[in-house]
């Protein structure tokens, strides 16, 4: 494949590049260069060990010299903004993975007195074993569906501790109910969902993963679809949902082995249950789109799968006879 010319919503590794060298606090040497790498990773040019490499020595100096939030969010946004624009494919999804783990594997960043350094801001983690940042910055900015010139409370501290004046932008109207998402949303949406099952399954630092799963599983199911408003609205959350399941199923099943419900949140066998329900019911929910309801019993019958080879010694409930013949190929 061209990766040049491989995109997902529309969107080329060569856009990417071109938008994140834009803005006035991405013109240092530093910021640039790092744009780069990321560039090259992203077509297969440069391995993630080098890559990492390269990153640290852009950025262990300016945090050995005091700069210990900005400059290291700042690379977290560019690798956000990846994700939302080009996480839909998976080659570039898994070299940014392996990237991730090189970085996390770098040694720790010291002061003079050799002390490891952390970031800073109020943010716990040292650089670089924590990827310390990148959890809040991916919650806040891949994950949150609000472009990031509309923060949330977290992402309103970053601001304030990273960057100057001059370098936040104004804010953008919301964005609108999510019966009413464009395709180009909700290709976003997908993207970030595919990158994030992905690393969920692959990466080695934790970066809540787990926790946007659950999320994303229970804001796409665990509601009702009976009014013409609650059916738009599914076109938007259950593709997200499924595609979880679809990528991450058999982690998402391992984390409910051996977890608990802890009121209605959290991963156990008893949620993995009335998921799999959850997803039977959309599937057959004559009121649903063709496509929300074939991507729901996908989920449902992958579910269905997994029981069967992390459980072969066990007994385990059919699906229901409707739902069954209703996925007959």
């Amino acid at each position: 494949m061209n990766l040049s010319m491989a995109a997902t919503n529309g969107m080329s590794i060569e856009d990417w590049a071109t938008a994140a060298l834009q803005g006035p606090y991405r013109q240092s040497r530093d910021q640039q260069l790092a744009i780069h790498t990321l560039e090259d990773v992203f077509y297969g040019k440069t391995g993630a060990d080098l890559a990492a490499t390269t990153i640290a020595s852009l950025f262990d100096p300016l945090l050995q010299h005091g700069f210990t939030v900005s400059p290291v969010f700042e690379l977290w946004v560019r690798v956000c903004e990846a994700v939302r624009m080009l996480g839909g494919n998976q080659d570039i999804d898994g070299r940014l993975i392996e990237l991730l783990d090189a970085i996390a594997k770098l040694p720790d960043v010291k002061d003079q007195s050799g002390r490891a350094i952390g970031p800073g801001g109020g943010f716990s983690g040292i650089h670089w074993k924590d990827l310390p940042g990148l959890a809040i910055t991916f919650r806040e900015y891949a994950v949150g569906t609000l472009p990031i010139s509309n923060p949330s409370f977290t992402y309103a501290i970053f601001r304030v501790v990273c960057l100057s004046e001059a370098d936040i932008e104004p804010e953008t109207p919301e964005m609108p109910d999510e019966g009413d998402w464009t395709e180009a949303q909700r290709a976003t949406l997908m993207n970030v969902v595919t990158f994030g099952a992905l690393y969920l399954v692959g990466g080695e630092s934790n970066i809540d993963m787990s926790f946007h799963a659950e999320v994303s599983i229970m804001h796409g199911i665990e509601s009702p679809y009976q009014t013409p408003e609650q059916q738009r609205r599914a076109k938007t959350v259950v593709p997200p949902a499924a595609n979880w399941i679809l990528l991450a199923g058999e982690k998402i099943y391992e984390l409910c082995k051996h977890g608990r419900d802890q009121h209605g949140r959290g991963y156990s066998l008893y949620r993995w249950a009335l998921w799999k329900r959850d997803f039977v019911d959309i599937a057959t929910n004559k009121g649903l789109t063709d496509d929300v309801k074939h991507i729901a019993s996908q989920a449902a019958v992958k579910m269905e799968k997994i029981e069967g080879w992390m459980q072969i010694d066990q007994p385990k409930p059919s699906l229901p006879q409707l739902f069954q013949s209703s996925l007959t190929p």
